[in-house]
């Protein structure tokens, strides 16, 4: 009987705890280290996200919708209201050593890879009607991936 342990990363994102779990076991310095995400969570608001950044970073805060004129002001409102969720997250920690232990010279390590998902929803009700009661646009998806794999 086997019995392996592997350890996860917590990162803090808004104020809220995202757990990814570890999808590698073994000698992570000759393997490397992969994490994902076992489940979507959502994260808050863009005008939610603004504000963390500007109270706890001193972040430059989102402008006030009152500084657009109509109806850009709506538009402006309707997009920061959107509600975001982070539905897919991977990192890739490259190893530091070759299969025979040797160390790996720095300047030939790869660099962490990553792929990050998060989709932009609006509260329902406030859906863009395209064929109303049909057929709506409800949000939209963003990936954004870095690969420096081989």
């Amino acid at each position: 009987m086997a019995i392996t342990t592997a350890g996860g990363i917590v990162l803090s994102l808004n104020g809220q705890d995202v757990t990814l779990s570890p999808s590698s076991t073994g000698d992570l310095k000759k393997t490397g280290a992969e994490y994902t995400l076992p489940e979507p969570i959502a994260i808050g608001s863009a005008k939610d996200i603004s504000a963390f950044l500007s109270d706890t970073f001193g972040a430059p805060a989102l402008p006030a919708a009152s500084t657009f004129p109509s109806p850009l002001d709506q538009v402006y409102n309707k997009l920061t209201d959107l509600v975001l969720t982070v539905d897919e997250f991977s990192l890739k920690v490259p190893p530091t050593q070759n299969a025979d232990g040797s160390d790996i010279p720095p300047a030939t390590r790869k660099a962490t890879s990553f792929t990050v998902g998060i989709s932009a929803m609006w509260p329902p009700g406030q859906e863009v009607n395209l064929i109303t009661g049909k057929l709506a646009v409800k949000g939209i998806y963003l990936s954004v991936s870095k690969d420096d794999t081989p």
